[in-house]
């Protein structure tokens, strides 16, 4: 039984970086987004108050 969860386990490095990817431009994209427009930043607090 093991030995079936361990075939499955085993990917490449290649697999992991290439799903990885969307989300690394994606933090970046918001990075940039909030070094332009740091408004956005705080709007969620003041809408809710603070």
């Amino acid at each position: 039984m093991s030995e079936v969860f361990a075939f499955d386990l085993v990917i490449g490095m290649r697999e992991i970086v290439a799903s990885a990817w969307p989300f690394i431009a994606l933090m970046y994209g918001v990075l940039i987004a909030r070094m332009l427009f740091p408004p956005l930043v705080t709007a969620l607090p003041r809408a809710m108050g603070y």
